[in-house]
């Protein structure tokens, strides 16, 4: 009998431990009085949009510059999309 009212004993106090460790953290009591609102942002003119590549050759020409580095990745250059997609 010794043991089961050593239970009960524990049980009842991890429930009242519990209890109150979950009364103490549910309070809410905050009202952000004291705490400075930071200032709106400015606003920010974005930059201009880059002009795009033409996609075709005005003169029909096709022509790209490629080099390879010292590992073996191609660097294309190309006036338009087309003489790059040709290269």
């Amino acid at each position: 009998m010794t043991n089961q009212g050593t239970f009960n004993t524990k049980r009842t106090l991890i429930a009242f431990t519990l209890a109150g460790l979950l009364t103490a953290c549910g309070d809410n009591d905050n009202e952000f009085s004291d705490i400075e609102q930071p200032a709106p942002p400015t606003a920010i003119t974005p930059e201009p949009a880059p002009i795009p590549i033409p996609a075709f050759a005005p003169d029909g020409t096709l022509s790209a510059d490629i080099t390879w580095t010292t590992y073996g990745v191609p660097h294309v250059k190309a006036d338009n999309l087309e003489s790059m997609a040709m290269a």
